[in-house]
């Protein structure tokens, strides 16, 4: 019997820091709609190029100025189990997938109204319904320019002054303009005095651009125009406070040197 009663207490006192040690390490209770935060509805608008930026820099760049007869994609942020797209007082347009690709033949101001639903959460808010609503108001603008003498209507000509991340402390200044230099027969979009004030005068020939973002493209071009100007590839981002570029450069004096990643943030001036 004696042995019997010290095994048992052999075994309890070696189940005991175990069953302490379990009742420490279990989490209590906490309270489920803790973060809760009702979702919001919201979309994007973006045509090829902003795709392009989002899907490279990993963010999502979209804007509510978009041209005529230019193909956008309309894509809501959340997932929802029925989607209803609608225009504004238009009753003839309605789209019910998560995205979808539409282009207007006209210039006009519109509303777009998305309506998302999707199983209520009334644990965490009785009064949720289900359903998210979003309208957002739009300009369909000229896809060109009106004249060879004006200018397309963009977010982005103009003077910036700003820093490179790496060298806050020295502000550096960029244009871009819309003029015909000597040379050209036509007028196209120019960037002046980018990067670090460079002042090479043909960046223009290899752009890309919509609304409110510029893409260059000069990694395959000697010097970018000239000698020095380091040859940028990247994404000019436009609001209309500035501008963020995001862009890399070439080491002019070691060619095949891997491109150096930069970053450019300016200010309207």
């Amino acid at each position: 019997m004696k042995s019997l009663l010290n095994h048992i207490v052999y075994t309890i006192l070696v189940m005991a820091p175990i069953v302490l040690h379990s009742c420490k390490d279990k989490d209590p209770d906490t309270d489920p709609c803790e973060n809760y935060r009702r979702p919001i509805a919201d979309f994007l608008v973006q045509d090829d190029l902003q795709q392009q930026c989002s899907n490279e820099l990993g963010i999502a760049w979209s804007c509510d100025t978009i041209y005529k007869n230019i193909q956008y994609t309309f894509k809501s942020i959340l997932d929802y189990d029925t989607y209803l797209w609608e225009v504004v007082g238009n009753p003839g347009f309605k789209s019910t997938t998560k995205s979808f690709p539409l282009y207007f033949p006209n210039v006009a101001k519109i509303q777009m109204r998305l309506i998302g639903k999707r199983k209520p959460n009334t644990t965490c808010d009785p009064n949720d319904d289900g359903i998210d609503t979003i309208i957002k108001a739009l300009t369909i603008v000229e896809s060109i320019s009106p004249s060879i003498e004006s200018p397309p209507q963009n977010l982005f000509l103009g003077k910036y002054i700003g820093y490179d991340v790496i060298n806050p402390t020295i502000e550096v200044g960029m244009e871009i303009v819309y003029e015909k230099r000597p040379g050209y027969s036509n007028y196209y979009t120019f960037i002046n005095y980018f990067p670090d004030s460079c002042r090479d005068n043909k960046f223009g020939l290899e752009i890309s651009s919509t609304y409110n973002l510029i893409f260059l493209n000069y990694h395959n071009t000697q010097g970018g125009g000239t000698l020095g100007c380091q040859s940028p590839r990247g994404w000019c981002m436009f609001t209309p406070a500035g501008v963020d570029i995001q862009y890399a450069t070439k080491d002019i004096l070691t060619p095949g040197s891997i491109p150096i990643k930069r970053r450019f943030i300016g200010r309207r001036i």
